[in-house]
């Protein structure tokens, strides 16, 4: 028998209401073991403290989840190589500037050496130096042609530019796929980040043009090399074929030459803006603001910051600045329209006018001179 809790009246042990008041009664200890032997039955539910069936559902669910990784492993395989092509230093990229110093950009490649399709993203990529991670983000998109993403067939390999506002110079690029969370993050180093300009081989132009109606076609190899002083040399080596003026007079190529300059003003010990391939951030600010132009300690032209542009180059549309240069010499004047790419200051494009004599002849040559090549990434916009 057992009472009911409201009005005290006895009932049977197996009641479930009191025949008195009619109130709910308590379920016997029998109850409990009755509703246990159903729940007992049900995996992981064997216990009747409620923590532990918690515990034991969310055993499940890690299971359940560790099960799809497993599956998810097995379907991606993924397993990539990164190799660091080339990484420079920028003031700013397309207009932005950088919070912590500098623009770190880099050109990388990733083989994707698993099964299935691998999709890289930006952000799986960190810097280290010193084994630390320093201090940095990530920088793609905003306007840029740097994507977040990047997918790579199954055993190919794709290159693509990577971005971070540093604060430091890195020396290690760690990736870390994000379908092996768990992995260990893999590491390549960087080598040396270049302010440009630095020494190598910079860039290669051609030159395509006409000398009183007669085609011809020239190459530029612009080289760095060290100099006494911590300068750099810039040497521009001409090759192509010859100018021919009439059916008999012709004008040789201009021939290679060579500047010295500090690396980091771009100017000589005279304090003049020497390099021909770079813009000078530092002297030509505003619209209208000028550069001389000198021939030995001669003053024949300058160089006037006209504006900005947007061209479309080597499949990118590339934000530049824009000069036009004016400059006479001995019997010709010449005029130039110079576009300069505004994250490395590269100059891109030139279109070139001369009109003058030679040999007795008076001629016009015109040309353009189109970047071919180059190991410095271009960053365009999107």
């Amino acid at each position: 028998m057992m009472y009911c809790p409201k009005c005290g009246a006895k009932n049977l042990d197996t009641a479930k209401f009191c025949v008195r008041c009619g109130a709910k009664l308590k379920p016997t200890e029998q109850d409990y073991t009755r509703k246990e032997s159903f729940i007992s039955k049900i995996p992981g539910f064997r216990s009747r403290t409620p923590w532990k069936m918690i515990l034991a559902s969310a055993g499940y669910l890690l299971i359940a989840i560790l099960a799809i990784y497993a599956i998810g492993c097995l379907i991606i395989n993924a397993d990539a190589t990164v190799t660091v092509n080339s990484a420079y230093a920028v003031d700013n990229i397309a207009g932005n500037d950088s919070t912590n110093g500098k623009f770190i950009v880099m050109n990388v490649t990733v083989k994707n050496n698993g099964k299935g399709p691998l999709t890289v993203h930006a952000n799986e990529f960190s810097l280290l130096t010193e084994g630390e991670y320093i201090t940095y983000s990530n920088f793609y998109g905003q306007g840029t042609d740097v994507p977040e993403s990047v997918e790579i067939p199954e055993g190919e390999s794709k290159s693509f530019l990577l971005v971070f506002d540093a604060a430091e110079a890195p020396e290690i690029l760690e990736y870390r796929s994000s379908w092996d969370p768990f992995s260990e993050g893999k590491s390549v180093g960087i080598g040396t980040i270049n302010i440009i300009p630095n020494t190598g081989v910079y860039a290669k132009y051609s030159v395509n043009g006409t000398a009183n109606d007669k085609s011809y076609s020239a190459k530029w190899n612009v080289t760095y090399r060290n100099a006494p002083g911590g300068n750099i040399e810039e040497v521009i080596e001409r090759s192509g074929e010859t100018i021919w003026l009439t059916s008999t007079v012709y004008q040789t190529p201009i021939p290679s030459e060579s500047y010295i300059f500090n690396p980091e003003t771009l100017q000589d010990k005279n304090g003049t803006y020497s390099s021909l391939i770079f813009f000078s951030k530092g002297a030509l600010i505003d619209v209208n603001d000028s550069l001389p132009i000198y021939e030995g300690e001669k003053v024949v032209g300058r160089e006037i910051l006209t504006g900005s542009e947007t061209i479309d180059f080597m499949g990118k549309k590339i934000a530049c600045w824009v000069t036009k240069t004016e400059q006479e010499g001995d019997g010709s004047t010449i005029e130039a329209t110079r576009y300069y790419d505004k994250t490395t200051g590269l100059l891109l494009k030139e279109v070139f006018t001369e009109k003058g004599s030679a040999y007795g002849i008076s001629y016009t040559d015109s040309h353009t001179s189109l970047l071919e090549s180059t190991n410095i990434p271009l960053i365009g916009l999107s």
